[in-house]
């Protein structure tokens, strides 16, 4: 598994602030391949179970997946909340 170019992660309007996640975690299955989920999960102090949700989302998706997704939420909550007052579910 290669690495994958900036201008390939350009091309898939993946924000530059990612690039280096993305590799890094490619660079992480290069490893697990050789010695499996749990070996890449050992060596580089991660869960076993999170190695394998990342797999699993790169061969479902491709890079796009992997790409945090954490500040989505947080994101809906300040814009909701900043526009209303007060804290109201985001749809969509």
């Amino acid at each position: 598994m290669r690495l994958i170019t900036t201008k390939e992660l350009r091309a898939l309007h993946i924000a530059t602030r990612h690039h280096h996640l993305i590799n890094g975690r490619l660079a992480i299955f290069r490893y697990a391949d050789e010695y499996g989920f749990n070996g890449a999960a050992r060596q580089f102090g991660l869960d076993r179970k999170t190695v394998r949700t990342w797999h699993r989302r790169w061969v479902v998706s491709g890079p796009a997946r992997l790409v945090p997704r954490q500040g989505i939420f947080a994101w809906r909550i300040h814009r909701a909340m900043s526009s209303t007052g007060m804290l109201v579910p985001a749809v969509g």
